[in-house]
């Protein structure tokens, strides 16, 4: 009976001190920093399309139709190419905001047949139009590819005007021409500086431009007239710099450089 006690006792004393051990374990676990816990989760993303890599490529990288003028078309050619081992189909390209102003050339679908095959590489052609100034930067989309994305810039000038071509003119004689200012905006812009970089002097301005004046919302400048006068058998680029303000808070873009061209020949 003695030892069957006794045993008892110990089996006692050891389910005691297991119970110990098993809260101090709880409470140890319930004291930590949550963060810490987190920190030990393992993040597992099951499908993420956002993620995968491109299937193909586009040349450039980046479309950048710098600043342009309104009321004008202008486009661009882009390449794509398969880097896949698999076949492309892509049923429809669009922009994220001014879908209305971007378009785009392509048989539809277009198929890029695998890598390194016939067909892998094909051309696709985007044509940009806007009325109003404005800032039109936007992100082409892929049909349902969600990689490739290719950002297109387009910035369309309140202020601008023509480049001059003068075509050929015979050394000794002399070209005519004249540019208008526009002020596409709805505010007043005026025309601080007209400044004209002619190393071979050929170009003269006459009469001479007179700043500083304002061009009135939606309207033009008077006629500013110049002359090509070429004194040797070479084609001859200048630039026309302008200084432009406007008059009124906001964000506006400039096409602040014009470029007049002319061939002399004999």
């Amino acid at each position: 009976m003695k030892k069957i006690f006794a045993y008892t006792v110990m089996s006692n004393k050891h389910t005691a001190f297991l119970s110990c051990l098993c809260l101090s374990l709880m409470l140890l676990v319930s004291c930590q920093d949550a963060s810490m816990l987190d920190s030990t989760k393992e993040i597992i993303i099951i499908h993420d399309p956002n993620n995968l890599p491109p299937v193909f490529s586009v040349t450039p990288e980046e479309i950048d139709f710098k600043i342009l003028h309104p009321g004008k078309t202008y486009s661009s050619n882009m390449t794509l190419k398969n880097i896949s081992e698999g076949q492309v189909s892509l049923t429809d390209i669009y922009t994220d905001q001014y879908n209305e102003n971007y378009s785009f050339d392509f048989t539809n679908p277009l198929v890029l047949e695998p890598q390194g095959s016939g067909g892998f590489a094909k051309t696709v052609n985007i044509t940009f139009h806007a009325d109003e100034p404005g800032n039109y930067d936007d992100i082409i989309r892929w049909s349902d590819y969600r990689n490739p994305k290719t950002p297109i810039k387009s910035k369309v000038a309140s202020v601008w005007a023509e480049d001059i071509s003068f075509g050929d003119v015979t050394v000794g004689d002399f070209g005519l021409k004249s540019i208008q200012i526009h002020n596409s905006s709805d505010i007043e812009a005026k025309i601080m500086n007209i400044e004209i970089f002619d190393p071979d002097s050929v170009i003269l301005n006459a009469p001479p431009i007179e700043t500083p004046f304002v061009i009135s919302p939606k309207s033009n400048s008077g006629n500013i007239f110049f002359t090509f006068y070429p004194v040797h058998a070479k084609s001859y680029s200048i630039k026309v710099k302008l200084t432009v303000e406007y008059l009124s808070p906001g964000t506006y873009f400039t096409d602040d450089e014009i470029e007049i061209t002319g061939n002399g020949k004999f």
